[in-house]
C-alpha cells in the first residue's frame, strides 16, 4: 500500500473519530442537561413541598398557640368569676336575711310561696316550721288565710335552724322556701348571680 493511500485512510479514521468524539460529546452534554434540569425540578418540588411542609407546622402550631391562650382566657376568666360568686355569696345571704326582716318583703316571700305550695303540694293539712322571729299578728293572718281554703288549720312550728323563710310539708312532701332552701342549690344561684353581673356590666 504506498504512502497516499495510507495517509488517505489514516486521515477517514482520525475524522471517524472526531465524528464520533462529538457524537459521545454532544450526547453527554444533552444528557447531562437532562439530569440537570431533573435535578432542577426535582430541587423545585422540594422546595415547595418543603415550603407546605413548613407552612402547614406553622399553621399547626399557631392554631395550638391560639387553643392555648383560649384556653389559659377561660380558665382566668373562671377563675375571676368564682372569687367574685365567693365574694358575693355572703352579702347576698345576708340581703336575704334583710328582706324577710322587712315587713313588706317578707309579706311576698311568704305570698310567693304560698302560691307555689298551692301548685305543688297535696291540700292537706299543713305543717309549717318557720323563725322564731315570725311577728305574731302575720302568723295569726297566714294561718286564717289557709284554713279559710284547707278548712282546717295549718301546723306552724318554730324552727330553730330557720333564720328566714318558711319550710311547708304536706304528708310526705316538702316545699322549702327558707334562706337556706333558697340558696341550697349552690351551682344555680352562682350561674343567676353571674349572669346578673354580666348584665350589669353589659349595662355599664
Amino acid at each position: 500500500m504506498n504512502t497516499e493511500v495510507m495517509a488517505a485512510l489514516l486521515k477517514l479514521v482520525a475524522e471517524d473519530e472526531r465524528r464520533r468524539c462529538r457524537e459521545i460529546l454532544a450526547r453527554a452534554e444533552s444528557e447531562a442537561q437532562t439530569s440537570l434540569r431533573a435535578a432542577q425540578r426535582a430541587a423545585r418540588t422540594r422546595m415547595r413541598e418543603n415550603v407546605q411542609t413548613l407552612k402547614q407546622e406553622r399553621r399547626q402550631a399557631l392554631a395550638l398557640a391560639t387553643a392555648e391562650l383560649d384556653t389559659a382566657r377561660r380558665q382566668h376568666q373562671q377563675r375571676s368569676d368564682q372569687a367574685l360568686l365567693e365574694l358575693a355569696w355572703e352579702p347576698l345571704r345576708a340581703v336575704l336575711l334583710a328582706r324577710w326582716r322587712d315587713a313588706a318583703a317578707r309579706r311576698l316571700w311568704v305570698d310567693g310561696l304560698v302560691k307555689r305550695a298551692l301548685a305543688r303540694l297535696p291540700r292537706t293539712a299543713w305543717r309549717i316550721e318557720h323563725p322564731s322571729d315570725w311577728p305574731a299578728p302575720e302568723r295569726k293572718q297566714f294561718t286564717a288565710a289557709l284554713t279559710a281554703m284547707f278548712g282546717q288549720e295549718p301546723l306552724l312550728q318554730v324552727a330553730g335552724d330557720i333564720a328566714g323563710g318558711l319550710r311547708v310539708h304536706a304528708d310526705t312532701a316538702l316545699l322549702d322556701g327558707t334562706l337556706d332552701g333558697l340558696l341550697s342549690d349552690r351551682r344555680a344561684v352562682e350561674a343567676l348571680l353571674l349572669a346578673e353581673m354580666i348584665n350589669a356590666s353589659a349595662r355599664g
